[in-house]
């Protein structure tokens, strides 16, 4: 999750948009007088299907008719609770990704009861401007807080422009465009938030880009995943919140932010026990590569990062980081292959886990990645007892996207969790299950294969290279020949 990225390099220079094409007329069309299709709120349910059909007329190709549908928007606030207006994210829409965030079971659900008094409070950081500020100690785990954003939009939003115009032309006209859309946002919230918007630091006062979306571009955190099927930069949102948007940067730091999609909230995490008073930091950009690289990134902030592992010498911490970055524990790659030994995995998770405490980036999923590793190991060799200790330091890392409820199932070691998980005594037993890892590793390699409902279903994807039908072929032939009603039941559904 990075802070502030429309400020990179690639998201100035990379051309934002698609072809030219004419307004399409409509009585529910804002701003007609531009090359450019928004829709308000209110006109969501009655006009989508009516303004996708005549972009797609008005398309040669197919493939131009899907990129044309992203740039049909909606202005929808979010969740639009009538009794919390406070609490509504104005937001800038593909209306497909409305339409999906809308089918997410619970939704819309209330935020989490706020702690009282406040774990942290906001207070003047010497040289970094404003800041967070614990306000008692805080342990590993905790939730601080959490807040909806205050603004929400596609990053980049896309932009038409007109036929005609030269280089530093196009580029004026883009960077109007997107203050004007995102002005719109800005207008439909509440006199309060708009305050706590125009109240956030903007770094580009001066590059020509207007006093709203340069605090965009300056705050904006990005979201990815909120719409299926799309990676990229074509999937990502831009979110400026209150108090997360007020996060100063440390390439050590001791919070990490998680998105709820129920609550379409942020909900920001303990990394590590925070003391009272204790600054709260986190990530604006990749903390694995050097120092040298991550002042690069620093400075399009107008800033050098002095937190202690940017402080001299520095050699022994970027060769620590780099091999962090470079250590993906796998564990189904040691569980397949029976000539390593029984502590080998176990042996690199903990070798990782002590390079990620010595440079207190516990944020990285490499630190929950290597926790899950050792656990699961302690599950295919059969060993509950260890295995049951590794799932209480699992459960504390509740900012990880590999936390789930089902992990305190785990804690006892006599629990029947055990037993139905698909890894168990793996490395132990000659069991048919073990027979069904041998069969898929022809056609996915352990990557492949995921754990997935704390063990409780797997899935598989084959690799690049291999026919399509194999995959499912290889698990009709060898799933009914078992006695193991799991792995029948994944081969038939």
């Amino acid at each position: 999750m990075k802070r502030g990225f429309l400020n990179s390099r690639a998201a100035k220079e990379k051309p934002i948009g698609a072809p030219p094409v004419a307004a399409v007329n409509s009585k529910d069309v804002v701003n007609e007088a531009s090359s450019r299709v928004v829709l308000d709120e209110s006109a969501f349910k009655s006009t989508i299907d009516l303004m996708r059909n005549q972009l797609s007329r008005r398309c040669k190709s197919d493939q131009n008719s899907k990129a044309l549908q992203r740039i049909l928007y909606i202005y929808r606030a979010v969740p639009n609770f009538a009794d919390e207006p406070e609490q509504n994210t104005q937001c800038l829409w593909y209306p497909e990704t409305y339409e999906l965030l809308s089918k997410t079971p619970g939704f819309p659900q209330r935020l989490p009861p706020a702690a009282s008094p406040p774990a942290f409070r906001v207070a003047p950081s010497p040289g970094k401007g404003m800041g967070l500020f614990s306000t008692r100690k805080i342990t590993q785990g905790e939730m601080i807080f959490s807040e909806r954003p205050l603004l929400l939009q596609p990053a980049p939003t896309m932009v038409i422009t007109p036929n005609g115009l030269d280089a530093a032309e196009e580029a004026k006209w883009r960077l109007n465009e997107q203050e004007r859309y995102a002005a719109k946002c800005v207008q439909r919230m509440t006199p309060h938030q708009q305050a706590a918007f125009m109240g956030l630091h903007n770094f580009n006062p001066n590059d020509r880009t207007g006093p709203i979306f340069g605090r965009i571009r300056t705050n904006g955190i990005g979201l990815y995943g909120l719409e299926s099927g799309i990676e990229g930069d074509k999937g990502v949102y831009a979110a400026v919140c209150d108090n997360i948007s007020r996060l100063n940067h440390s390439c050590s730091p001791n919070t990490c932010p998680r998105f709820d999609r129920a609550s379409f909230s942020y909900w920001l995490y303990a990394v590590r026990d925070i003391a009272e008073g204790e600054e709260l930091t986190y990530q604006y950009s990749d903390v694995l590569v050097s120092k040298v690289e991550r002042n690069e990134e620093t400075e399009k902030y107008g800033f050098a990062c002095m937190c202690a592992a940017c402080k001299e010498p520095t050699a022994e911490s970027d060769k620590r980081r780099s091999e962090i970055a470079a250590s993906v524990p796998s564990v189904l790659t040691w569980a397949m292959d029976w000539g390593l030994p029984d502590d080998w995995l176990i042996k690199k998770a903990i070798r990782l886990l002590v390079l990620l405490q010595k440079e207190n980036i516990q944020h990285v999923e490499a630190y929950s990645t290597a926790t899950h590793a050792i656990l699961e190991a302690y599950i295919c060799l059969g060993d509950s007892k260890n295995a049951s200790k590794w799932a209480a330091r699992a459960i504390q890392q509740t900012w990880s996207e590999l936390y789930h409820e089902r992990l305190q199932e785990l804690l006892d070691p006599q629990s029947q969790a055990y037993e139905g998980h698909v890894l168990w005594r793996m490395r132990v037993d000659k069991s048919p299950r073990n027979e069904v890892f041998k069969a898929m590793g022809t056609v996915c390699r352990p990557e492949g294969i995921g754990i997935l409902d704390g063990g409780r279903k797997l899935t598989f994807t084959a690799d690049e290279g291999v026919l399509p039908g194999t995959l499912e072929k290889v698990l009709a032939t060898v799933a009914p020949a078992m006695n193991d009603a799991k792995f029948k039941q994944l081969a038939t559904g």
